[in-house]
């Protein structure tokens, strides 16, 4: 199972304000569908709310939206789990599939530790905002840098502990 994040966020680390993102980038966009087509996205309700109604659920795409409020009514091709157990459980039985977690800041904060991946749009200059990337770039390695119109596209993987790796003894 692979689990990988993508976010925008600006030099502050602004990913959100009051429910939408606060830049419009077209070439962030095209990139996010194509990295995520044909996976499964992860997001919060106030994630999925805040998408376009046209668009949601993501086309091409399984959809899953982990929430708490059980008032929420979603279609039907939308997977709704309550928690991060019932996320792990869904994960383990679609292992053949990579999950992208697409936020909002608290899914980052708590899925951070599960992370294989990171691709991070960086939007030039300060934005206002209200939501936030935790750090999680000391437990990754930057892999790939590549520019964009007004951003900077990042790669980054988990770094890999060379003391956990388990040896094989040579032949």
């Amino acid at each position: 199972m692979t689990i990988r994040a993508i976010v925008a966020m600006d030099e502050g680390r602004v990913i959100g304000c009051e429910g939408g993102l606060p830049w419009h980038l077209p070439d962030d966009l095209r990139r996010f569908a194509q990295l995520t087509k044909g996976g499964t996205v992860v997001m919060g309700r106030r994630t999925y709310d805040s998408l376009p109604e046209q668009v949601r659920p993501l086309k091409g795409r399984a959809n899953i939206v982990v929430t708490t409020n059980r008032y929420a009514v979603y279609p039907a091709a939308v997977r709704v789990v309550s928690d991060l157990a019932a996320l792990i459980e869904e994960m383990q039985s679609h292992r053949d599939t990579p999950f992208w977690i697409i936020g909002g800041e608290e899914l980052y904060r708590q899925t951070i530790d599960a992370w294989d991946e990171a691709f991070v749009t960086v939007v030039h200059g300060i934005h206002s905002g209200d939501r936030h990337l935790p750090p999680f770039e000391s437990d990754f390695i930057l892999t790939q840098t590549e520019p964009g119109n007004g951003c900077d596209f990042l790669h980054y993987a988990r770094r890999v502990d060379i003391n956990s790796v388990s040896k094989t003894p040579a032949s």
